[in-house]
């Protein structure tokens, strides 16, 4: 039996990037949603590697992660954009990542790596 966590039918590790900027700042619903996904993440794939990006200090005891996890600061100098468009996606590349997701409805504005964004709510573009 295999134990929770790994797959019999993957034996690559996938290299995947969360961006968790949100972590920290306020107990929104999208920081309730991260804290869960990762949580879960944590608790089911012990298998593929997970890069988290923030631009500041994550507490990483409160987040209980397993240790495929790993939190990575990249610093940022100038507005939130800029660091999503330009800073964050200099260091995607230099980590090589599989995929990339954003769990807070940003994107970058250019395409950089596979990327999953989670869309919460969608009336801003409706109305």
């Amino acid at each position: 039996m295999e134990k929770k966590g790994s797959c019999p039918f993957f034996k690559t590790v996938m290299r995947i990037g969360i961006e968790v900027r949100i972590l920290e700042q306020n107990r929104s619903g999208f920081e309730r949603y991260l804290r869960g996904l990762l949580a879960n993440l944590a608790e089911i794939d012990n298998h593929n590697e997970y890069l988290l990006y923030s631009d500041h200090p994550i507490d990483e005891q409160g987040l209980a992660l397993s240790p495929n996890f790993s939190v990575k600061v990249v610093e940022k100098k100038f507005h939130s954009q800029i660091w999503t468009n330009y800073t964050l996606p200099s260091e995607v590349r230099k980590d090589n990542l599989d995929i990339f997701h954003f769990p807070d409805s940003s994107v970058w504005f250019r395409k950089e790596k596979r990327t999953i964004v989670t869309l919460h709510d969608i009336s801003p573009v409706l109305f």
